[in-house]
C-alpha cells in the first residue's frame, strides 16, 4: 500500500521544490511525506490487521518469556474459553473508535490521513 501511494508522487513535483531553493530534507517533509501520508496509513492499518490475523507465524516466532496478544488470546481459547477474550475484542474495537474520533475532532480525519493526490 505505501509503495503505490509512493509511485503515485510525480517526480516532477519534487524537482520543482528543488529549483526553487529548498533542500532535499524540505522537499521530503513539505512535499513528499503530505502526498504519502494516505498510503503510508493504509499501509500501516493492512499491516496491523495482517498481523492480527497471522496468528500461526507469531506462535513460532515467541518464546517463553514474552507472546503477542494474539498468541495470548489464542492460548486463552485453547486453554478455557472465557469472556476475556470478548474483553479484549471490545477494547481493541474501542480503541480504535476512540483513536478515530480523537483524530476527527482534533486535526480531522481528511487532515490525518491526507487526500493523497487526487484533490477535489
Amino acid at each position: 500500500m505505501t509503495l503505490i501511494g509512493l509511485t503515485g508522487i510525480s517526480e516532477t513535483l519534487g524537482e520543482a521544490a528543488l529549483s526553487l531553493g529548498a533542500n532535499a530534507r524540505q522537499t521530503f517533509f513539505t512535499i513528499t511525506l503530505p502526498l504519502a501520508k494516505s498510503g503510508i496509513t493504509a499501509g500501516a492499518i493492512f499491516a496491523f490487521a495482517f498481523s492480527m490475523d497471522d496468528v500461526a507465524i507469531s506462535i513460532f516466532l515467541c518464546d517463553y518469556n514474552t507472546y503477542t496478544l494474539p498468541v495470548a488470546l489464542i492460548s486463552l481459547m485453547r486453554s478455557h474459553l472465557d469472556l476475556t477474550i470478548a474483553a479484549a475484542a471490545v477494547v481493541l474495537m474501542g480503541l480504535t473508535f476512540a483513536l478515530l474520533v480523537v483524530l476527527d475532532r482534533v486535526i480531522g480525519l481528511e487532515r490525518a490521513i491526507g487526500q493523497g493526490i487526487y484533490r477535489a
